[in-house]
């Protein structure tokens, strides 16, 4: 019987749904879970962080809201006495909480692993207290080798690819590192990084991207009355990819207007043709207009403006929000569902006749 197909129909597509919303995932990981001084060696936020001392210091957790520590200079704002960061790009009175730090103070210096439960594609996260720039830097690993090394020195070099003019290192400093990029380093991907600290530095807030898993071109509709937005991937306040907008089964496209770049150093957006540039292209010509390649006759009284009919209000066919009518082409991902659908059914119906 025909009903008999619904349990197929509804795999069908909820394997096309999967294929089609999956899309970049931005995860944050913090360490006010973990008990102060505990040396790290765990999973946090489903991550895998581990002291990656090699005979230094080990790397344990500091709480920057208590005080008379024995490291003043990470001492940072609590909310209570007014007390707020030196310097940096941080807010002055941001409040950071729990941090992974050096569990003594040490030229030396320490490690910490970290280990993704999935491919990443970019990093971020917050660095304090890092006095000198020489001293710290982080290690990026793909299948257990290594693929790049992003140098704190690097962060404050403006000849740098990494050189970020808004961090500035010092005692008591609090800063932000923009996403670091993994196409950036030469590799699409990392699974793992080492950061290495020394003295009194500390490290918050670690988050990262990863890339889609089962979407085919999967599509961010972000849609403005204008046009479509559309950058391939959102973008971080430094460039590239962060934090990816909403997809679906279908790339939308405006009727008109242009494509925005992605946001930072996002690639550029997709967008309808654009006429303006083109003398020649009669894409977006009212169809009553002569072309550039019918010449206009002077002397033909259907040419004189004068004689033009009065200009009758069209109804214009918008889209949402009074935007332009939009257009839904589907994405690979949701033509191969369709496939895989059409497929099983027709499996069923030659094993029934069968």
């Amino acid at each position: 019987m025909w009903f008999k197909q619904y349990p197929i129909f509804a795999l069908g597509v909820s394997c096309l749904l999967t294929l089609g919303v999956s899309a970049e995932t931005n995860k944050l990981i913090t360490f006010e879970s973990l008990d102060v001084g505990e040396p790290v060696d765990r999973t946090v936020d489903g991550v895998s962080v581990a002291s990656h001392h090699n005979g230094h210091r080990k790397i344990v957790v500091f709480d920057t809201a208590a005080r008379e520590t024995d490291r003043p200079s990470l001492e940072g704002p609590n909310g209570v006495d007014g007390r707020v960061w030196a310097m940096g790009n941080l807010l002055m009175d941001k409040q950071v909480g729990q941090v992974l730090t050096l569990e003594e103070p040490s030229a030396e210096g320490g490690a910490v692993s970290v280990e993704f439960p999935n491919p990443a594609v970019s990093l971020s996260l917050d660095l304090l207290d890092v006095q000198d720039a020489g001293d710290g830097y982080i290690q990026f690993y793909k299948d257990g080798d290594e693929v790049g090394v992003v140098r704190f020195s690097d962060l404050v070099n403006p000849d740098s690819l990494f050189y970020d003019p808004t961090i500035e290192f010092g005692a008591n400093s609090a800063n932000r590192v923009q996403p670091i990029y993994a196409d950036l380093l030469g590799v699409d991907e990392f699974h793992s990084i080492v950061i290495h600290l020394a003295n009194s530095a500390a490290i918050d807030n670690l988050e990262y991207d990863t890339p889609p898993s089962l979407a085919i071109f999967a599509f961010e509709q972000l849609l403005e009355p204008n046009g479509y937005d559309g950058g391939f991937g959102s973008g971080g306040s430094s460039g590239g990819v962060s934090g990816g907008g909403p997809t679906s089964l279908f790339a939308v496209l405006a009727g008109s207007g242009g494509g925005g770049g992605g946001g930072g150093g996002g690639g550029g957006g997709v967008a309808p043709p654009d006429s303006s540039d083109d003398p020649t292209n009669n894409v977006f010509r009212d169809p009553q207009l002569p072309t550039f390649d019918e010449p206009v006759d002077e002397d033909d009284p259907k040419d004189d403006p004068e004689n033009d009919p009065p200009d009758e209000e069209t109804p214009r066919d918008d889209g949402p929000d009074g935007g332009p009518e939009l257009t839904l082409v589907p994405t690979p991902s949701a033509v191969l569902g369709g496939f895989a659908l059409l497929g099983i059914l027709g499996l069923r119906r030659r094993r029934r006749q069968a």
